[in-house]
């Protein structure tokens, strides 16, 4: 009994809280998925991004600006191993654009990534994400 008890309170203590946020998209940052020398999914440079298009990497969504009702506004970032392709293959970069041109509304889940040591670097990363409008 003691054991599962530790079990249990490890488990709670080991889950990231999510939080929820519901808006219109404003902005759309494109980014471009490559490895690193660890075989690890990093975001490209932005510097880098033509070069890549031209070899056939495709474009992807690697933040994204949301506004709610009351005007209220976020910045969420894509995490590079988790690319919105993989929450839905249907979430493209121009699936996105059209989406945010038409004003449709997207509820996000998203975690707080805290910077201990410079808060100001702290940011929300996209847990999941969906269209209120429309299913997929």
């Amino acid at each position: 009994m003691n054991k599962f008890l530790i079990l249990v309170i490890i488990l709670l203590f080991s889950c990231s809280a999510t939080n929820d946020f519901e808006g219109r998209i404003t902005f759309i940052q494109p980014g471009i998925l490559i490895e690193n020398d660890n075989k690890e999914s990093i975001w490209a440079d932005l510097k880098d991004h033509d070069n890549l298009y031209k070899l056939g990497y495709p474009k992807r969504v690697s933040q994204i600006k949301i506004i709610d009702k009351d005007d209220n506004t976020k910045l969420f970032y894509v995490n590079p191993a988790q690319s919105l392709e993989t929450i839905n293959l249907s979430y493209t970069y121009s699936h996105f654009q059209s989406h945010m041109i038409n004003g449709d509304k997207v509820f996000v889940e998203f975690e707080k990534i805290k910077n201990s040591e410079s808060p100001e670097k702290s940011y929300h990363r996209i847990v999941n994400l969906r269209f209120i409008d429309h299913k997929h």
